[in-house]
């Protein structure tokens, strides 16, 4: 049976927004046509280039439709989540805005969104639409997922464990101890949930001393791995120097499992 720990995930934000200008907001620029929509949510990841704790909001059909800037504590961006709830079905919760490859806005493409808070402060910003009437449009959207309601997907804390996308477009996960450092990453995984079942299979194993095998490389550093019933690899360690750190850190990542040995990833 599999339990939901799930609160409601390296990725950087959109390359897209960097084209982003400082263009004034359009006057009388607001939300109009709001329908309500069902299936959006905010995932929540540590980005692979910085370390930052980020935000992501998506369509259903799992397009990135907001992003945000990054903080280097989880509670930040936990914070503008919860304002984003706040503001994000509200009409003046928007600012409709030229890219900086359209000055002034003169012609009618390069245009994108910023959500901001009620004290001005920007909350996120879209990518950028080949028209203003899309970008319009990709308001309306956001608004209606927000007030639809936005299931969050924290891939920071997968029965504590990190998901993030690789540079080879690869979903994996990984462990971290309470300061931070790296324990634990697993294999690479095509889909999201293919990383989350190996997520929970190390919960399941990963609790029980005989499914460890500790090794030492060719350049004499010290690993462990976490293995299956059938001998399969779930999750390898860092590399340690001495063989003492690696089974200081084997017992760690023991010690996090067994926190969430009743942790799955998928729901009922």
């Amino acid at each position: 049976m599999k339990l939901s720990h799930i609160a409601a995930l390296s990725l950087a934000t959109l390359s897209l927004v960097a084209c982003v200008g400082e263009e004034e907001p359009v006057e009388g620029a607001e939300v109009q046509n709001v329908t309500q929509k069902d299936g959006g949510q905010v995932e929540l990841y540590r980005s692979q280039a910085d370390g930052e704790f980020r935000y992501r909001v998506k369509a259903k059909n799992g397009e990135v439709i907001l992003t945000g800037e990054g903080y280097e504590a989880k509670d930040g961006v936990l914070g503008v989540i919860e304002s984003i709830r706040e503001n994000g079905g509200e009409e003046e919760g928007y600012e409709l805005r030229p890219a900086s490859s359209n000055p002034d806005g003169r012609y009618d493409g390069d245009w994108y969104f910023n959500l901001v808070a009620a004290n001005g402060e920007v909350l996120g910003t879209s990518e950028i639409y080949s028209s203003k009437g899309s970008a319009q449009t990709g308001m309306e959207t956001v608004a209606g997922y927000v007030r639809g309601g936005l299931k969050l997907d924290d891939w920071t804390d997968q029965c504590g464990f990190e998901i993030f996308e690789g540079a080879d477009g690869q979903m994996w996960f990984r462990l971290r101890a309470s300061n931070g450092e790296k324990l634990l990453r697993g294999e690479g995984y095509v889909t999201e949930a293919g990383a989350k079942e190996g997520i929970d299979d190390i919960v399941t194993w990963g609790y029980y001393d005989e499914y460890y095998e500790l090794n030492q490389s060719q350049d004499e550093q010290w690993y462990f791995n976490v293995k299956a019933p059938n001998q399969e690899v779930l999750g390898t360690s860092e590399t340690y120097e001495a063989v003492d750190s690696a089974e200081h850190a084997m017992g760690l990542v023991q010690d996090i499992i067994g926190e969430y040995q009743w942790c799955f990833t998928d729901e009922l």
